[in-house]
């Protein structure tokens, strides 16, 4: 899970050094957007 929300980050050209920083961004740019489900972030916990 944690992989693909990286390669969808980086699909934006969005890299992060950290895992909570791709979790952070993951929720952001894809939960709070309304592009995916929040349970996916969820999962990504």
């Amino acid at each position: 899970m944690f992989y693909a929300a990286e390669a969808l980050l980086l699909d934006q050209d969005l890299s992060f050094s950290k895992h909570s920083a791709v979790i952070s961004a993951f929720g952001q740019r894809f939960v709070k957007t309304g592009i995916l489900d929040s349970s996916l972030h969820r999962h990504l916990l």
